[in-house]
């Protein structure tokens, strides 16, 4: 998903006319090229001038569309500039995207509809406006590594488009999420990963997600970055009763049922000592639960293949799908955001969801049920 792009150059245009035209329009210019050329000693204040002018909607077309600029940025392996490209100024990051997305055809059809529009601002007695459009065309012809100072107002103006882009889609995901920016700052990233699971957990979660994730960087980020909170909720997912077809087989846990068992002592010993009101603190229990998670890290290390990851991703979209058809949007949510997380692990044991899905399983064996015959 792309939002907003700029109209491509490809109208049709007779170039022997609009050469035509365009000696036409330097002869009535000429009594002005005194006044066009004092502008032109202060760069300041002439790419205000050309920025005004071409901000302009008949110049629509010239300007980089969001895609063409986030695909040169993209292959740069950069990000837009936040702050503005000032005249004069010509950041490295400009002269790249630039050759990138300016190739001979873009130049060609930019300078004829430039050429074209010509008349018009000749006729309305713009004459300045006319001679920078005149002067534009020309360098829009330019093709060797030099940026002109058209084609830095063109990349200007698409930075500009991107950012009004970017905070319509940002302004768009919250109302998703039925917030506005008020709203959400005032929110505590528990309350927000909480929204994000029931938009997530709707009919239409998992579509609404996956077009959010094959869209724009922006967005992308925007989910990922809530899909990595989702994890956290994985407990209350696990917990269910429901869930137990998630969990290891015993084939898979046999081998580490033992490692887990040890682990498992220091924790039920803390416990039992709270429980009697003395003995470790909560952060002691904590670091013994810590360590029982890391050890589980260490099973899913070598338990999830990414086949397996890819299995049980596909899974927990399933369980997904049938939690919201209950209604249970919240859970749905969860177990969608898991599934669509898992999607991209790389390491397994770095993953908290599939820590905790081994913690779980493995809690649920016991060490005597673990002995017995396979029951999966």
């Amino acid at each position: 998903m792309m939002p907003g792009g700029a109209t491509d150059v490809s109208l049709p245009y007779d170039v022997d006319e609009l050469i035509a035209q365009a000696r036409a329009a330097q002869k009535v210019l000429r009594p002005h090229l005194a006044e066009f050329e004092a502008l032109l000693t202060d760069p300041r204040t002439y790419f205000d001038r050309a920025l005004a002018l071409f901000r302009e909607e008949e110049f629509a077309p010239l300007c980089f569309s969001v895609e063409q600029v986030q695909a040169a940025l993209e292959a740069l392996n950069r990000s837009a500039p936040d702050d503005e490209l000032e005249g004069g100024e010509v950041p490295e990051l400009v002269m790249d995207v630039v050759m990138e997305a300016a190739d001979r055809k873009y130049r060609r059809r930019a300078a004829c509809l430039l050429l074209s529009l010509l008349p018009k601002y000749v006729a309305a007695q713009r004459h300045i406006d006319a001679w920078i459009i005149y002067v534009s065309a020309f360098q829009a012809l330019e093709v060797n590594d030099s940026l002109t100072p058209f084609l830095q107002l063109m990349l200007y103006l698409s930075f500009e488009r991107i950012k009004q882009a970017m905070e319509a889609l940002q302004a768009q995901m919250l109302r998703d999420l039925n917030l506005d920016p008020a709203g959400a700052a005032e929110m505590t990233p528990e309350e927000l990963t909480a929204r994000f699971c029931e938009r997530l957990g709707a009919p239409d979660g998992e579509a609404w997600a996956r077009g959010l994730l094959e869209g724009w960087p922006v967005a992308r980020a925007w989910v990922e970055g809530h899909l990595a909170l989702v994890e956290s909720e994985a407990p209350s997912l696990f917990e269910r009763e429901d869930a137990r077809h998630l969990y290891l087989s015993a084939r898979e846990a046999r081998p580490w049922m033992r490692a887990f068992n040890e682990s498992m002592q220091p924790l039920l010993a803390a416990m039992e000592q709270v429980l009697q009101g003395s003995g470790p603190t909560a952060e002691t229990i904590r670091q013994v639960t810590d360590s029982a998670l890391n050890m589980a890290g260490e099973a899913a290390a070598k338990l999830f293949t990414r086949a397996r990851i890819q299995r049980l991703a596909a899974q927990l979209l399933d369980y997904g799908e049938r939690l919201s058809r209950a209604g249970e949007t919240h859970a749905a949510g969860v177990a969608r955001g898991l599934g669509l997380a898992l999607a991209d692990v790389e390491d397994p044991e770095s993953s908290l969801a599939l820590r905790m899905l081994c913690y779980y399983s493995f809690s649920s064996f016991g060490s005597e049920a673990l002995w017995g015959p396979d029951r999966r």
